[in-house]
C-alpha cells in the first residue's frame, strides 16, 4: 500500500511525518499527540498526489534507503523548479 512521507513541511505537516491508508475512513491519515501538543492529517488520495506534485510528500520513501529518498526529493525539487 502506498504511503507518503512529508519532505517538505507545511501548516501542521512536519518532515518525517508518515500518512497511512485507513480503510475505515478511505483517507490517508498521520496522528501525533504527546504530553503539550497534538497534530493531524487527513487527506485523500488525490490530495496526497498534489502534495506530492508540489514537492511535499514524497511516496513509499520509508520503504527506501534514506541516500536514495535524498536523491528523489532532490529530482523532483530540480523538476519542480523547471
Amino acid at each position: 500500500m502506498v504511503q507518503y512521507k512529508v519532505v517538505k513541511e507545511f501548516a501542521c505537516g512536519k518532515k518525517g511525518d508518515i500518512l497511512t491508508w485507513n480503510d475505515e475512513t478511505e483517507m490517508f491519515e498521520f496522528y501525533f499527540k504527546d504530553e503539550t501538543s497534538e497534530r493531524a492529517l487527513f487527506m485523500d488520495k488525490d490530495t496526497c498526489d498534489e502534495y506530492v506534485d508540489e514537492c511535499n510528500f514524497c511516496t513509499n520513501c520509508q520503504k527506501i534507503s534514506a541516500n536514495v529518498c535524498y536523491f528523489f526529493v532532490i529530482d523532483v525539487l530540480i523538476e519542480c523548479k523547471a
